[in-house]
């Protein structure tokens, strides 16, 4: 009976109610909308590396990433990894960081030197061309050809050498990096390494989990490190984070206060605005105890309606937001999300408590007032 009476009470005022669930949707989705940022630059930062196929990661000593980082083993190495027991397929591939020109910009990138016959560490999606770069060939991300106007047979320059588009693959690019795709002859003439890798992808056999082939390779390889795929992730992703994690953190954080202090405004001022309608209620007898809880009501209502608004405009939002900005990569995590809903509804609870507190005490003397 009282949640129904809150509901009516609310519905009465069409206008008031839609200004005040859309005003807490609108802080919500803001936060929304960062927390998706945040959450799809990180995802895809290490989409090559989770994408590569490679149970188990070999590389230089000391290093342990590739955002930022340079490796080389010797020829003797890759072939050492080939005759580990539990291997079925290591694939050596050269890498470096470098800025690609292309439309009169520069944009930075991971560049992959892939052999013709390689069958890991190449790109999993395509928008057009072929997957493998040819000497004088590149490979390029869908973003970077858009933003730059590339098409197959455009050329662009990297690291002082000019190269043909041969192809344009998806899902490659990040705010932070692209990953460029090039042949293996053409990097290793460009590094001076025509004996060497950068990393090498090893793929099990199905015998042996990839913790336990990261550690007999780590038994007969010296002076190497290796890493399985999910440690290698994880350790790439908090190097590449760090580079600007704390201008998204920030961000997010001002768009939470925000939000908060919009939802607070929000509940509080709904339970004010009624006074007269608590007042008569309880001029009829309502007790305090029930008036309190139909103020806590009501704003609990209002967030959660701004918030199961907010939800379905982030969905709903998302394809045209991907479609006009492609640079930017959107993931909602449910976990995240409903954490937002609960904490609206302890901000709208714990802004409601006082005006509610207020309705308690009325006199209901004020419905006769002017």
């Amino acid at each position: 009976m009282l949640v129904r009476w809150t509901a009516r009470s609310l519905l009465s005022e069409p206008g008031s109610l839609i200004g005040s669930v859309g005003g807490v949707a609108l802080a919500l989705l803001l936060v929304m909308l960062v927390e998706a940022m945040f959450a799809g630059e990180a995802q895809r930062i290490v989409e090559y590396l989770e994408r590569s196929r490679a149970d188990v990661w070999v590389m230089q000593r000391g290093v342990s990433n590739m955002h930022m980082a340079s490796s080389l083993v010797r020829k003797d190495v890759v072939e050492a990894v080939r005759a580990t027991p539990g291997v079925r397929r290591a694939t050596p591939i050269l890498y470096v960081n470098a800025f690609l020109r292309a439309g009169g910009r520069r944009w930075f990138s991971y560049v992959v030197g892939l052999r013709p016959d390689a069958a890991s560490g190449g790109p999993w999606a395509m928008v057009d061309g072929g997957a493998r770069a040819r000497a004088g060939e590149v490979v390029v991300p869908d973003v970077v050809a858009s933003k730059a106007r590339l098409g197959l047979g455009d050329e662009v320059e990297l690291l002082g050498r000019r190269l043909r588009v041969s192809g344009v693959s998806a899902g490659t690019y990040s705010m932070a990096n692209s990953v460029t795709f090039v042949s293996y002859d053409d990097l290793a003439d460009l590094l001076s390494a025509p004996e060497a890798a950068s990393y090498v992808l090893v793929e099990a056999d199905g015998t042996v989990s990839a913790e336990a082939l990261a550690a007999r390779i780590r038994e007969r390889i010296r002076d190497v490190n290796v890493m399985t795929r999910a440690d290698f992730v994880e350790s790439d992703r908090r190097m590449a984070m760090q580079m600007g994690v704390e201008i998204i953190e920030i961000m997010t954080w001002v768009g939470s206060l925000v939000a908060a202090l919009i939802v607070a405004f929000t509940a509080y001022t709904s339970v004010v605005r009624r006074e007269r309608e608590f007042g008569v209620a309880k001029a009829l007898g309502t007790p305090n105890r029930a008036l309190e809880l139909a103020a806590l009501q009501q704003a609990a209502m209002l967030a959660a309606g701004g918030w199961i608004v907010a939800v379905a405009l982030a969905h709903a939002s998302e394809p045209f937001i991907e479609a006009l900005l492609p640079e930017i990569s959107l993931r909602y995590h449910a976990a995240t999300v409903g954490k937002l809903g609960l904490a609206t509804m302890a901000i709208a609870a714990a802004a409601g408590w006082l005006p509610a507190r207020r309705v308690g005490r009325l006199d209901p003397a004020i419905v006769f007032r002017e």
